[in-house]
């Protein structure tokens, strides 16, 4: 039976006036491949980030890897919980690719130990992986928006974590990029058993590499379940507000998802 690596219950979050999100409870099993989708506004990333201790709720309980999360230094939690952020178009950093993807073993090696053999091998795992090793002495800011994207992920993977947290990871990227992040984390869940949550825009990223699929809407869980269940009755239509039709895929037993154009 797997073990819940994720559990959430009666998360609320609040930003002044604002309610973000309410009462919101879910599990997360090792393993999984979950896609979050919903509106903009739902409160999808903000999720994320109270996963992460950016962001604080209510006295709700989340437990990660079953340790309450205030239970954790955020040192702690990044050994087991890597995260990576809606990408900046323009965004520059002063490192080149590996010096940047190497800082994603600080975690396990804190300010002051040397690297050791299992840590430059993590990051040479991570870069062959994500295919940034042609461009591992370039600096970031000179890469394109889809290899400045490979490389975020590989820093993030370098972690080495169970769990990985992705907020948009394929916005802004060309088809090229997109479909290499994507066989990417198919990749790094069915090949390593990385537990993924995904907050996303595209229902068809949803749709076809997800195990589940959770809908956040004004803030509450509007569905949880397997894709089959998803695609049933109306519930895009009751979260998009928008007619959408399913089109037979010759190559899955997923169909592709369209909306509808007047």
């Amino acid at each position: 039976m797997s073990k819940a690596i994720l559990e959430i219950k009666n998360l609320s979050v609040k930003f002044g006036k604002k309610q973000v999100l309410r009462d919101v409870s879910f599990e997360v099993n090792e393993g999984e491949f979950v896609s979050i989708i919903g509106p903009n506004g739902a409160g999808k990333s903000t999720l994320l980030r109270a996963i992460i201790k950016i962001v604080g709720g209510n006295d709700s309980s989340i437990k990660v890897d079953g340790k309450l999360l205030n239970e954790y230094r955020q040192v702690e939690l990044a050994r087991i919980v890597s995260y990576l952020p809606q990408a900046e178009q323009g965004a520059s950093y002063p490192f080149t690719v590996k010096e940047f993807i190497s800082m994603g073993r600080y975690p396990h090696i804190g300010l002051f130990r040397p690297f050791c053999e299992d840590d430059k091998k993590a990051v040479q795992e991570a870069m062959k992986m994500t295919d940034v090793k042609p461009f591992e002495n370039r600096l970031i800011g000179s890469l394109s928006g889809g290899e400045r994207q490979k490389a975020l992920l590989a820093g993030a993977l370098a972690q080495s974590a169970k769990l990985m947290l992705l907020d948009e990871a394929t916005t802004y990227l060309d088809p090229k990029h997109m479909v290499e992040i994507k066989e990417t984390l198919r990749r790094l869940n069915s090949e390593l058993g990385t537990t993924l949550i995904s907050v996303t825009h595209d229902i068809n990223m949803a749709v076809n590499s997800s195990d589940r699929i959770i809908a956040l809407k004004n803030g509450k869980i509007s569905f949880n379940g397997d894709v089959k269940s998803f695609l049933a009755g109306n519930q895009l239509k009751n979260i998009y507000e928008k007619d959408f039709t399913l089109i037979d895929n010759p190559k899955s037993d997923r169909p592709f998802v369209m909306l509808e154009w007047e």
